[in-house]
C-alpha cells in the first residue's frame, strides 16, 4: 500500500510540473544557442508543426536606475539595465508575453518594454509609451 501511495504521489507531482510548464509557454521542445542556419534546418523537419525564433541581443550599457538619492543622508544608487531580445511574431504568440498598452514595435528603433520595467519605482525617470531614450547594447561575446 505504501509503494502504491508513493507511486501515485510521484505521478501526480510529475503531471503537475508538466502542466505548470505548459501554462508558462506554448511549446513542447526548446533549443538554445543554436545558429540560425541549424534552426532553419530543424524547422524544415516534417515532424515539426511550427517554430518560434527569438534572440537575445544584449544588455544595455546605460544604467536606468536612480543614482544618489539624497546623497547627504543615504547615497542610494540602483543599477537597472535592460535585457533586450528580438522575437518573431510566432514567438510572441507562443510565449507568455501579452501587450497591455500600446502596440508591437514596427521597426528596429522601437521596443516593447515589460510592465515590470515600466512600473519600476527605482527608475531614474518614468518611461511612458512613445518616450525616446538611447539604449546601447553590450553584446555577449561568442
Amino acid at each position: 500500500m505504501l509503494v502504491t501511495t508513493v507511486l501515485i504521489l510521484f505521478s501526480s507531482y510529475q503531471e503537475y510540473m508538466v502542466n505548470t510548464e505548459r501554462s508558462k509557454a506554448n511549446w513542447e521542445a526548446r533549443f538554445s544557442n543554436v545558429p540560425y542556419s541549424v534552426a532553419e534546418e530543424i524547422a524544415k523537419d516534417e515532424n515539426i508543426k511550427e517554430v518560434s525564433f527569438y534572440q537575445r541581443l544584449g544588455i544595455s550599457e546605460e544604467n536606468f536606475g536612480i543614482t544618489n538619492i539624497n546623497p547627504d543622508e543615504f547615497n542610494i544608487s540602483t543599477k537597472i539595465k535592460f535585457d533586450v531580445r528580438a522575437y518573431d511574431k510566432n514567438a510572441l504568440k507562443n510565449t507568455n508575453i501579452r501587450i497591455t498598452e500600446g502596440r508591437l514595435p514596427e521597426n528596429s528603433d522601437e521596443i516593447l518594454l515589460s510592465l515590470s520595467a515600466s512600473k519600476n519605482n527605482m527608475l531614474a525617470q518614468k518611461i511612458n509609451i512613445g518616450d525616446k531614450f538611447k539604449v546601447t547594447l553590450r553584446r555577449k561575446k561568442t
